[in-house]
């Protein structure tokens, strides 16, 4: 498929099969993080509900980055059709390899972390505090 994509005609279903293969790799990414970090706390309780929010969020999440791939392959795509219609231009793998590398360097960059976060939470009825660096829970436990 990737070597129809690279030296193919713009098309539709090519399109929508490379849609299809990077929903599904993104799926199958976000739910093997999801279960991996299931195992590594296995000891923390859960509430179904929130777990259900949670995948519910990771595979919106894993749908708007197959939907970011995708748009912009189909815009790399439009260009190179609507290019070779004014006349010959640069080759088809150029143009779309320039899309794949501009995708990485927007991903590697868009993950920057937060840094320097630091604190305490205090529990108002034992006295105990919990102290942490450079990530805030959103829930703690007294054990």
């Amino acid at each position: 498929m990737l070597q129809e994509f690279f030296t193919g005609q713009f098309s539709t279903a090519l399109q929508l099969r490379i849609f299809k293969q990077v929903l599904k790799c993104c799926l199958l990414l976000c739910l093997l993080i999801y279960g991996s970090i299931r195992i590594i706390f296995f000891d923390m309780p859960f509430d179904w509900m929130e777990e259900l929010n949670l995948i519910a969020k990771i595979m919106l999440t894993a749908t708007l980055f197959a939907l970011g791939i995708s748009s912009l392959l189909l815009a790399a795509d439009a260009i190179q059709y609507f290019a070779g219609k004014k006349g010959p231009g640069q080759p088809v793998f150029l143009v779309k390899s320039a899309a794949i590398l501009l995708l990485l360097i927007i991903v590697i960059t868009a993950c920057k972390a937060q840094t320097n976060i630091t604190g305490t939470i205090k529990d108002k009825g034992t006295g105990l505090t919990a102290l942490y660096k450079n990530i805030k829970p959103g829930k703690y436990y007294w054990l």
